[in-house]
């Protein structure tokens, strides 16, 4: 079953760097629906689409750093970023983007497909 009050969400990200594809892992909280309305507040935008980018990017950055409680596989001058103090700012903005979008998605299934239900 899916656990809609879980604490926990985990995203997975699959980013290639130096010929290997590394793993990288976002353990976020549930946000709260404050949190999704000034998320998508701050999405609203006008103008070119260079700015209209920058406001999505942004937004993304401002919720994933509300939700964000850990992540793995990242290493920073050779140690575990966890270990790092500012390590919330050394996740790459456009992974922060990407773990944003997926956080609201909502997949097709196809026919016959196997699901995970209790």
């Amino acid at each position: 079953m899916f656990e809609v009050e879980a604490e926990q969400i985990k995203i997975e990200l699959a980013v290639k760097q130096g010929g290997e594809t590394h793993r990288l892992t976002h353990n976020l909280r549930q946000p709260t629906t404050s949190e999704w309305k000034e998320y998508d507040r701050r999405q609203a935008t006008t103008g070119r689409h260079m700015k209209i980018t920058a406001h999505i990017i942004d937004s993304r950055e401002w919720l994933y750093n509300k939700l964000v409680k850990s992540v793995e596989g990242y290493t920073c001058k050779g140690q575990d970023i966890m270990d790092v103090t500012d390590w919330q700012a050394k996740v790459p903005v456009l992974h922060k983007s990407e773990v944003i979008s997926r956080l609201g998605e909502i997949e097709d299934i196809e026919p016959g497909e196997e699901l995970k239900n209790g």
